[in-house]
């Protein structure tokens, strides 16, 4: 798979369009990202207060959806900002509402429609169905243990691979069988990551919250390079495999939502003067 390359999209900036589903209308959505080979997308949907969707019916494609602020019903599940659903392809849900309004980040694993049915389809995986995750409930973990297996960074302090301190996670979906995964990643303020990465997966990032600065990010020719980039809330990342990224840096920390998928191995590599682009950035940001 080969997710399109952003290296920082202001989500604000994109042109919402009217949402074609197949539900009701009065919905609109903010296209992120696409892949060329598989068309999984990326998405911000936005419904307006008091929007509803009377019929059940299925996704023709499985979707993560991750409520970045109001409340969404489907079927007897209210859903309110930090939670998650993950809704498998062809399973029957609904009906759909919102009171105030809502906004949310979607992860739709091919085209996605909605089709109208009281069934879910034959083949739907309904052991899947994440109807109502209260993320802020869920614990936060070491993401060695529970995200990254893999990473060629050595503590100074251990001589042991490990990632630099500061980092949390709660995964929210793993499939390791088409190894893909959703998840929230936590940096905490001043957090600072000193070297370049790379791994063989496609990264897609959503800042919900925070700071964040990369000092570099260029493809194995540096043909498609920048410099010095800063994210705040609302931005978007999508890399396809094979792009280094790196150092990283935060002054107030980040809440990330996060998809990998084809599989984690971290390649650490140190970058030359990374002290003084991390001592710039943190000297000049002031989003507190």
């Amino acid at each position: 798979m080969a997710m399109q390359r952003n290296d920082v999209l202001d989500v604000n900036t994109v042109e919402p369009r009217p949402l074609n589903y197949g539900l009701a209308s009065g919905g609109m959505v903010q296209e992120l990202a696409i892949d060329e080979d598989t068309s999984a997308n990326h998405e911000v949907i936005t419904f307006p207060e008091g929007w509803s969707s009377p019929e059940r019916g299925y996704f023709a494609a499985g979707m993560d959806l991750y409520m970045l602020s109001g409340d969404l019903t489907i079927g007897n599940q209210r859903l309110g900002t930090a939670s998650y659903s993950y809704l498998p392809s062809g399973l029957a849900v609904g009906p759909f509402s919102t009171v105030g309004g809502c906004r949310f980040i979607a992860f739709n694993a091919a085209t996605q429609k909605f089709v109208r049915s009281d069934k879910s389809r034959a083949d739907a995986d309904e052991a899947a169905y994440e109807p109502n995750n209260l993320t802020y409930m869920q614990p936060w973990k070491d993401p060695m243990q529970d995200l990254v297996k893999k990473s060629t960074w050595i503590d100074p302090e251990t001589g042991q691979g490990a990632r630099p301190m500061g980092v949390v996670t709660k995964t929210l979906r793993r499939n390791d069988e088409r190894k893909e995964l959703v998840a929230l990643t936590a940096q905490v303020s001043g957090f600072i990551d000193p070297g370049t990465e790379v791994h063989p997966h496609n990264e897609c990032l959503y800042l919900i919250s925070g700071d964040a600065y990369i000092g570099h990010t260029y493809d194995n020719r540096r043909k498609e390079s920048r410099d010095h980039i800063v994210l705040t809330k609302d931005h978007y990342i999508s890399r396809h495999p094979g792009i280094y990224h790196g150092p990283v840096t935060t002054q107030n920390g980040t809440l990330w939502l996060i998809h990998l998928s084809d599989g984690y191995t971290g390649i650490f590599d140190e970058v030359a003067g990374w002290e003084d682009m991390v001592i710039d950035y943190l000297s000049e940001a002031c989003y507190i």
